[in-house]
């Protein structure tokens, strides 16, 4: 029977959970609502620019790139949000582990410290958002040269 330490250490990790499970359901939203709002925002500037409409091509490229490094910034808020409650579960898991003879159970330590052979999202979100922006200026130059 699970003594009352164990209770205790098993409501704090389920509140890092609960923590980091809407921070990171939040992070894939933002990621959701940034592609159709990009969607929206390329398809005005693209029939602005066949339409001839020069300026206003130019304000949604200058918007579009504003708006993907906002949500740069929001990413790398909504991380650090997720890090608060990976903290919270590593540090009871790391004591979980002391006390119960199993290593296994430091998930979150674990998947800081292996080698990824995968992408990060933070990585990911960054090129994401940040390749965006710079996407962005670039053709707004190119559409003021061209002009």
């Amino acid at each position: 029977m699970p003594d009352e330490e164990d209770s205790k250490d098993f409501d704090l990790h389920r509140i890092g959970w609960q923590w980091f499970q809407a921070h990171a359901q939040q992070r894939m939203q933002i990621v959701g609502f940034w592609f159709v709002a990009m969607s929206f925002l390329t398809t005005g500037a693209v029939l602005a620019y066949v339409n001839a409409k020069l300026v206003p091509s130019l304000l949604v490229q200058i918007c579009i790139a504003l708006a993907s490094l906002l949500f740069l910034f929001l990413d790398l808020r909504t991380r650090e949000l997720i890090g608060y409650g990976e903290r919270l579960m590593a540090a009871v898991e790391a004591r979980l582990a002391g006390e119960h003879g199993v290593p296994e159970i430091k998930i979150v330590a674990e998947m800081h410290t292996k080698k990824r052979k995968t992408v990060s999202y933070r990585l990911l979100f960054s090129a994401l958002y940040g390749g965006t922006a710079l996407i962005s200026l670039s053709t707004s130059v190119l559409t003021v040269v061209v002009a």
